[in-house]
């Protein structure tokens, strides 16, 4: 039991937060998900997306839970990623479009046509 709670307390905070996240579902892999604030204040969520399937892919979004400075999900968006091409790797840069005071982001699912 002892061993579970620390493996919590060591987990949990990075629940939610920008820095190295990923995610992987069939052969598309999200890497280095990030959230960043620029000097004007806009918020930004970058990343990169791999097609590691043979084929090409003509769309998919990526759903992405915003997470508040409590790491309390607080809201979620799509982007939207168009002509994938198999193998290609791709950075993505997408405003974050929320009216909450969003401290952290995690790629929640990808949503294939």
């Amino acid at each position: 039991m002892r061993a579970l709670l620390i493996a919590l307390l060591i987990v949990l905070p990075s629940i939610g937060c920008g820095g190295g996240s990923g995610f992987e579902r069939n052969d598309v892999r999200i890497m280095d998900v990030e959230l960043t604030r620029l000097q004007s204040g806009a918020r930004i969520i970058t990343g990169r997306i791999e097609n590691g399937s043979p084929g090409d892919i003509s769309g998919l979004q990526i759903q992405v839970s915003l997470f508040d400075g409590d790491n309390r999900r607080v809201d979620g968006m799509s982007i939207t990623v168009r002509n994938l091409e198999a193998g290609e790797v791709r950075a993505f840069r997408e405003p974050v479009d929320s009216d909450f005071d969003v401290r952290g982001v995690r790629v929640r699912s990808l949503l294939f046509p």
